[in-house]
């Protein structure tokens, strides 16, 4: 039973990352149906290094209760630094600190915004009157 339990396992992920769903049939009478129960943002994608963390909502203090390197990143993301930067000033490996800013990212708790510049060129598009 342990190696069937072993063989389900990557599939389990596997469709529970694709679309939120799974159902894994495990014999003629039973089968495993999962849902993810958080929804899953169309903003989320994995972070880059050069991008800018934005905190949009309230992180909860179950998250915060259990994870120390989200904990550390968070007080450093201020809209400003980049993913390099809150990884360097919070002493957390950014490959670490990528993942949980995109962790956040799928809980929609964190967006990605590019990397402000004076010397780039900025102007507002039809878009901007969504904001109003």
């Amino acid at each position: 039973q342990r190696e069937r339990l072993g063989l389900l396992f990557p599939q389990v992920v596997r469709e529970l990352n694709a679309t939120g769903r799974c159902s894994v049939p495990i014999d003629e009478a039973n089968s495993l149906d999962l849902r993810s129960p958080v929804p899953r943002s169309p903003a989320a994608r994995p972070f880059q290094a050069h991008e800018v963390p934005v905190l949009v909502a309230k992180v909860g203090e179950d998250v915060l209760s259990r994870d120390r390197a989200v904990r550390q990143l968070l007080w450093h993301v201020d809209g400003m630094a980049n993913a390099a930067s809150v990884a360097r000033a919070s002493g957390v490996d950014l490959p670490w600190a990528i993942d949980c800013l995109s962790d956040l990212a799928f809980l929609g708790a964190v967006r990605a915004t590019d990397y402000y510049q004076e010397s780039n060129a900025y102007a507002l598009t039809p878009r901007a009157a969504l904001l109003a």
